[in-house]
């Protein structure tokens, strides 16, 4: 509690300080994530697709537009020589495993090792022994597994056998000294059994646990009324925290949990978190759609005609995401409004189509007393509608600039 209470008053007797000190250090990583295909092995019932896709990427559109990602890299690291820049590359899907190619695709990221780092997001199902070896000898920073909570409860969002497979899928990689994270998507049937999740962890060797809230879009749009309730986010928070401590105090330090997620630092001990999208972070989906994150689901173009770079600089949304310094709409009389930035912008977009707007889960904007104030509440930018815009077919350019 004591370091709670130190933590908050740092943060806001040093607000400014901070802000700048916590934005150099987000762009020392620059995040591509990419959704190789939309085809998928389990139909879970919270997942942001409304349904498994045809959609895949082909061999000579990854490439182009990993020259693509490397320009626009070296374009950053030349503006900010202050910093030492590389680049994660997050292969994902869909289930990024059932991509034709995969194999072949993580064997050419391997041969950019000088600026790219690789790293994969699974749900752990497909990988035997012989996958984990394969996966292996890329080197990945490390391998993500999605696990909801224990056996009955994971299977019941997931499918039944998912929990045994992802858990046989996580020792097949562990055995080879693959770093394992686990992701745990909380709503609020699921909260208490993120204790059993962070001792699964510990007991299984995976280097870290993170969590964020569901997302209602897609097949979870029918689990809306199960999103947490400000005082509810606060108290998984809460046991999050409790969590971590148990594993520590049981089983050493080996494995953790990460706070670096919106609103967590309030109850954790992570710094303060500001969503990522469209500053260091950015998502292309398998038809080869530009969002600023998955969760964050904005059409900003296609990887078509140098995408990447120019979406980047130069589309609307994503430089409204980068130069927003708020306040957040409800978050005006708030200490924290220029280090958080207002939460989880893709759970406000989903709920209020306003990604500029107080997170929804947020307890001390909730309790704000000027929270009903029109006063001070800045216009909405308006943002498109949850669609996507179809990708062009032909091929991308060769050459590096």
């Amino acid at each position: 509690m004591i370091g709670s209470w130190l933590s908050s008053l740092f943060y806001s007797t040093f607000p400014q300080t901070f802000a700048k000190t916590a934005s150099l250090s987000c762009s020392s990583r620059f995040v591509l994530q990419w959704h190789l295909t939309d085809a998928c092995n389990l139909r879970c019932r919270h997942c942001y697709e409304s349904d498994a896709g045809k959609n895949v990427i082909a061999r000579d559109r990854f490439f182009a537009s990993l020259r693509q990602c490397h320009q626009l890299v070296s374009n950053l690291q030349r503006n900010h020589p202050e910093v030492s820049l590389r680049c994660e590359l997050r292969l994902t899907g869909g289930e990024p495993l059932l991509h034709p190619d995969f194999f072949d695709l993580l064997e050419c990221c391997g041969n950019e090792s000088s600026w790219l780092d690789i790293s994969i997001l699974t749900n752990g199902t497909l990988v035997t022994p012989a996958i984990a070896r394969r996966i292996a000898v890329a080197k990945p920073l490390y391998v993500q597994v999605s696990i909801d909570g224990a056996e009955a409860m994971h299977d019941g969002i997931r499918g039944k056998g998912s929990f045994a497979a992802a858990a046989n899928g996580i020792s097949s990689m562990r055995a080879l000294d693959i770093p394992v994270s686990l992701a745990f998507t909380a709503h609020r049937a699921n909260t208490s059994d993120i204790s059993t999740v962070a001792e699964f962890a510990a007991k299984v060797g995976v280097r870290r646990i993170w969590a964020d809230r569901m997302i209602p879009a897609g097949r979870g749009s029918a689990f809306e009324n199960e999103l947490l309730s400000p005082e509810e986010t606060r108290s998984f928070f809460q046991l999050m925290r409790h969590s971590c401590d148990e594993i520590h105090t049981r089983y050493g330090r080996n494995t953790d949990m990460s706070f670096h997620r919106a609103l967590q630092f309030h109850e954790g001990r992570g710094k303060p978190y500001r969503c990522s999208a469209g500053r260091s972070l950015l998502t292309v989906l398998a038809d080869g759609t530009i969002v600023p994150c998955r969760r964050l689901p904005v059409p900003c173009g296609s990887i078509e005609d140098n995408g990447l770079f120019n979406a980047f600089h130069d589309n609307p949304f994503i430089r409204s995401l980068r130069e927003f310094r708020g306040p957040a709409r409800g978050c005006e009389e708030c200490l924290y409004q220029g280090l958080c930035e207002g939460g989880l912008r893709c759970l406000s977009y989903a709920i209020h189509g306003d990604p500029f707007r107080a997170d929804p889960g947020c307890w001390i904007a909730h309790h704000s007393p000027g929270k009903q104030s029109e006063a001070h509440i800045i216009p909405a930018i308006t943002v498109p509608p949850m669609r996507y815009y179809p990708a062009k077919s032909s091929c991308l350019p060769t050459d590096r600039h």
